[in-house]
């Protein structure tokens, strides 16, 4: 393999072929690996045919071996074929054995068959089972997870009758999340967002003020949805245990956690608009 590879960079193709082709002949496992990095170079030929009829020999007879298989998926992934990567990533693993499946404690080429399948179906917007929940997170589909719930963050809003949203006392010392916050929205109008966020709902509300350190409780419960969509859902419904309920008396602590009473924080608007109606 290493030979093949090295008259590729000498530009010599012809050999490399005859060695993969050599390997082909041989059958067994070795062909598989012949026929892998010959459809690799027929695809970046632009001989897109040739190289999925190589690939297509890989899983004749229904054979699997873990490596071989693993690779041509990630090829496929490499190349920007999602759907034809799912195909051999799920076509592996409905073939592995119950001690392959056992995760962690399966061999890590059938761990890795079984995180590319969930790396690929949340590529291609597809919702996740319990089974893909069992495998370690791929670091893109955490980021979009983790980008989401920050943006239940960036303007308040009330979900599933609890509001989401940056306790004050995270903007006494600006950190880097919450500092972005301050610049693109200057504070007195982010936490009267909110108050009007909550007075547009009839009844009373549960506000979730929500600190970095509860972030990373918030994150984790939302690295468990099942499709992005969900996770506005999965987030929102996260109770720490430090939510109060809304509207406050009016000399009850304000909401926002800013240590003074409503009636001379958040509520000070309201309570001017009601004296000016009656």
């Amino acid at each position: 393999m290493d030979a093949a590879q090295h008259h590729l960079l000498d530009k010599q193709p012809g050999q490399a072929i005859a060695i993969w082709r050599q390997l082909i002949a041989g059958g067994g496992s070795d062909a598989d690996w012949g026929h892998i990095e010959y459809a690799d170079y027929l695809f970046r030929e632009g001989k897109e045919d040739e190289a999925r009829a190589e690939l297509a020999a890989v899983m004749a007879g229904g054979r699997v071996f873990g490596m071989p298989w693993r690779l041509t998926a990630e090829l496929l992934e490499e190349l920007g074929f999602l759907a034809d990567a799912l195909v051999w990533y799920s076509a592996a693993t409905r073939r592995l054995t119950a001690e392959e499946l056992a995760i962690p404690l399966g061999p890590p080429w059938a761990r890795e068959i079984r995180a590319g399948q969930r790396r690929v179906k949340w590529r291609m917007g597809m919702r996740l089972d319990d089974t893909d929940l069992l495998v370690e997170i791929g670091d893109f589909e955490a980021d979009e997870k983790l980008l989401h719930v920050l943006s239940l963050l960036q303007r308040p809003e009330v979900i599933h009758g609890r509001l989401q949203f940056w306790a004050r006392t995270e903007f006494e010392y600006p950190h880097a999340l919450c500092a972005r916050h301050f610049a693109a929205n200057p504070l007195e109008r982010y936490y009267q967002a909110a108050e009007d966020a909550l007075r547009a709902h009839a009844g009373r509300l549960l506000v979730s003020p929500r600190t970095v350190e509860s972030l990373a409780s918030v994150l984790g419960a939302a690295l468990h949805a099942k499709h992005l969509t969900e996770v506005r859902s999965v987030a929102s419904r996260y109770d720490d245990g430090t939510g109060v309920e809304w509207p406050p008396g009016r000399n009850q602590p304000c909401w926002c956690r800013s240590g003074t009473k409503y009636k001379k924080c958040c509520g000070a608007n309201r309570a001017a608009e009601d004296s000016g109606s009656g």
